[in-house]
């Protein structure tokens, strides 16, 4: 398992136009420690991942900005590229980025 900053946590209902059926979509957007500064680049670049809605609502269980420990696994994709899959979320803390007035 791997730290990450999670950001913001957002679902999603949108409805199929051929069917009509409602399509839920969970996205979380975090920071981890990787990073890479180089002469065109600097600090800690956001990373968006699919979540179920369970990770959904477990991330809601608590505020965010947030430390947790997330484990990932990987499952065919799109054209037999590997995708990536969030497997487990842990709590670690809250994190106050900006001072309450």
């Amino acid at each position: 398992m791997e730290q990450f900053l999670v950001l913001s946590a957002d679902f999603y209902e949108i409805p199929d136009e051929k069917t009509g059926a409602t399509n839920t979509i969970c996205k979380a957007y975090a920071i981890n420690d990787y990073r890479e500064d180089s002469d065109t680049s600097k600090g800690f670049k956001p990373l968006n991942f699919t979540i179920n809605y369970d990770q959904f609502k477990e991330l809601k269980k608590n505020a965010l900005p947030a430390m947790y420990e997330i484990g990932v696994s990987t499952r065919p994709g799109a054209q037999g590229k590997p995708a990536v899959v969030v497997s487990t979320l842990k709590f670690i803390k809250a994190v106050e980025v900006f001072k309450k007035a």
